[in-house]
């Protein structure tokens, strides 16, 4: 049957439909463009929208959030961790070389590690001495690295034994 039917044919039935389609839907909800053509009736129980239900004192007008994200609870935390940053702030970390981002929690690291290893054996000063030197073949140029701070305050708090600041200075030549 349907290989009967002409393309004029189904596009002309196709056309009719939208149309009265559209016809239906402009006459039973009505034209914004001419009110009163057609009114729709409020349900039982509802207030038409020409009602006014004011009560005693000025009018205030209805605040609206500022933005898609401002809801009636206030905006949404981010999740621990994250941070919202502007794009000029944002940058990448470059190759995994000795100044990279992790290379201070990487030398806390091995220190750690050292010092953990100087506490078991009842290690001194010296021992300390030759255990870094086989740690600093691992990292070039740490002298100059913006962290080299970070990492002498940690060993100045957790080293077993007073380092000097002349010795903290030759350590990462």
């Amino acid at each position: 049957m349907l290989e009967q039917i002409t393309w004029q044919q189904f596009l002309l039935a196709a056309g009719l439909l939208s149309l009265g389609w559209y016809a239906w839907l402009v006459l039973s909800k009505g034209l914004a463009f001419r009110p009163g053509l057609t009114t729709a009736r409020p349900y039982p129980g509802e207030h038409s929208p020409d009602q006014n239900f004011q009560t005693a004192g000025p009018a205030r007008p209805q605040e609206e959030p500022d933005t898609l994200e401002d809801g009636l609870i206030g905006r949404p935390r981010l999740p621990e961790g994250l941070v919202k940053v502007s794009t000029s702030s944002l940058s990448f970390a470059g190759t995994a070389t000795s100044t990279g981002p992790g290379l201070v929690n990487d030398l806390t690291e091995d220190l750690k590690e050292i010092f953990t290893v100087l506490a078991k054996e009842d290690g001194q000063k010296k021992d300390f001495f030759r255990m870094i030197a086989s740690v600093k073949e691992n990292y070039d140029g740490l002298a100059g690295h913006p962290g080299i701070k970070l990492i002498n305050d940690f060993l100045l708090e957790n080293a077993p034994f007073l380092i000097s600041p002349q010795e903290l200075e030759a350590l990462w030549d």
